[in-house]
């Protein structure tokens, strides 16, 4: 039984420091990020092709809606008319993460994910910013006053948080396990 409890303890613990091979982490990065660029450019042409810029649909009452708007700036407005910027600032950021995935010895699966959420919301709004010369946006929040968002802003925004949780928490993202190895 002690024996058996072991077994599992090791297994679980391997589970937890599960880390991808340098090939697998690129082809998890490359098809998540395809994915998700996929999703972001798929729901704003929907939205492109049944809303007026403006027109505004409730989705869930109380909860979210559309409505079309255009963004030539970054969050809230900011920095309106500088589209080259955020288009170098997407392409750093590619760059860098590319850079960091051929680079690492080990690391999880989490790593990867963070880092593939980015690059899809960059590449996502990039893409936007390049065919239209202003980014999508069609996600309102109707029970915070919020700015409206779109699929390319939730990924930056989930892949900052885990980043930076990763960051925090296992006090390392440099693609070395925890025993520093």
């Amino acid at each position: 039984m002690a024996r058996e409890t072991n077994r599992d303890a090791a297994r679980q613990s391997r589970m937890r420091h599960a880390s991808p091979s340098r090939r697998g982490s690129f082809l998890l990065f490359f098809v998540l990020t395809a994915a998700l660029v996929g999703l972001d450019q798929w729901t704003k042409a929907l939205v492109r092709g049944h809303l007026q810029v403006g027109g505004h649909q409730v989705v869930f009452p109380g909860a979210f809606g559309l409505t079309l708007l255009y963004n030539d700036g970054a969050a809230f407005g900011m920095l309106s008319g500088r589209s080259w910027l955020f288009v170098v600032i997407a392409v750093v950021f590619l760059v860098g993460a590319v850079v960091i995935l051929a680079r690492r010895t080990r690391g999880g699966y989490l790593e990867v994910v963070s880092l593939a959420l980015v690059a899809a919301g960059a590449i996502g709004n990039m893409t936007d910013r390049l065919v239209f010369g202003r980014v999508t946006d069609f996600i309102e929040t109707l029970f915070v006053d919020f700015p409206i968002f779109n699929v390319a802003d939730i990924c930056v925004t989930f892949g900052v948080v885990l980043l930076a949780c990763l960051l925090l928490f296992t006090h390392r993202f440099d693609g070395r396990g925890e025993d520093g190895r």
